[in-house]
């Protein structure tokens, strides 16, 4: 191969760089018509997405009964998980609704961690800002939950107050992010202690919570 041929070579191959790279942002501007053309025409937007694979995207509205479950589970799980003393902490009542993993966890670390800062507090109100669900419409399969929350703290330790600005008998904001998968024939012991929780069904697996700064 003369210098003829690589110069030849060269061209051609910036001729190719230059076609993948308009390839490149052509795909990225398919895609995005891709996505808006496939979200589902006959839903106004809400606060609750679903996401079904292939770009494809629904709405769903407040009366979906993946809606109504995930939603009322939240309720309960943090009427629970943001109500507590550390002079007796109990988190029993998240069997069935949390998964054994996270119930295990609270019983142990957040016992642990309300007692080391001197925790009381409990919960003012709750908000869903939105629910982002994956899978499909008629059957979801996973379930992320974003909320704004006020919880009025009675007693923490001094310390703990200065790191996260908390007034004694005030309300305090904070961000939750909260994960939930759907149990599908999946063999679980009823909670005796809450007989009318389904064993099947929605589970909370995971919660993540943040202060907002004031």
């Amino acid at each position: 191969m003369d210098r003829g041929d690589v110069h030849l070579c060269q061209a051609k191959t910036g001729i190719r760089l230059r076609k993948n790279t308009a390839l490149g942002l052509l795909a990225i501007l398919l895609l995005a018509l891709f996505l808006t053309a496939c979200s589902d025409k006959d839903t106004e937007p809400t606060d609750y997405l679903i996401s079904s694979g292939e770009h494809k995207i629904s709405y769903l509205t407040d009366d979906h009964p993946d809606v109504k479950q995930v939603t009322e589970l939240v309720a309960q799980f943090l009427a629970i998980d943001q109500t507590q003393d550390y002079n007796s902490p109990n988190f029993n009542e998240l069997w069935g609704i949390a998964d054994k993993r996270l119930l295990d966890d609270r019983k142990s670390r957040g016992v642990e961690e309300l007692t080391k800062d001197q925790v009381s507090k409990l919960l003012s109100d709750f908000k869903i800002k939105n629910i982002l669900f994956t899978g499909s419409k008629l059957k979801p399969s996973m379930a992320i939950v974003t909320a704004e929350i006020n919880v009025v703290y009675t007693s923490v330790a001094t310390e703990y107050a200065k790191k996260h600005g908390i007034t004694l008998n005030e309300p305090i904001a904070l961000s939750a992010s909260i994960t939930l998968f759907f149990r599908d024939k999946v063999a679980s012991v009823p909670n005796p202690l809450r007989p009318q929780v389904d064993p099947y069904g929605w589970s909370i697996n995971s919660v993540d919570y943040r202060h907002v700064s004031p």
